[in-house]
């Protein structure tokens, strides 16, 4: 569910799939790596230090923390203003909340 994840960014119509890479077997997320590359080496991956990079990283963090957070809570009032999970969530008044696409239930549920 979560490699499958997409998070929007409406106001700038922008779409981020930060855990797709983790599809393909032992292959980090692209802004983990680089994330790691500065962490390191700045002075030899600075050009990893990009706004992709940061933004995919976010909105990864988001997916997690919906889903960390379901474990006890299951609406999230108010619901972010500039993300919006596309996939597991639906909007309720001024909240968020979650839905299993394929009719599965989260371990803890």
């Amino acid at each position: 569910m979560i490699i499958e994840t997409e998070v929007a960014m409406p106001r700038y119509g922008m779409t981020f799939s930060p855990w797709s890479n983790w599809s393909e077997e032992n292959t980090p997320p692209n802004w983990w790596t680089g994330n790691n590359k500065v962490k390191h080496h700045r002075s030899e991956h600075f050009n990893q230090a990009n706004l992709k990079n940061v933004l995919n990283a976010t909105a990864g963090l988001l997916i997690l923390l919906l889903l960390f957070y379901s474990k006890d809570l299951d609406y999230l009032d108010p619901a972010p203003k500039l993300f919006m999970p596309k996939r597991f969530v639906s909007e309720e008044g001024n909240g968020l909340r979650l839905i299993i696409p394929d009719g599965t239930t989260l371990p803890w549920s």
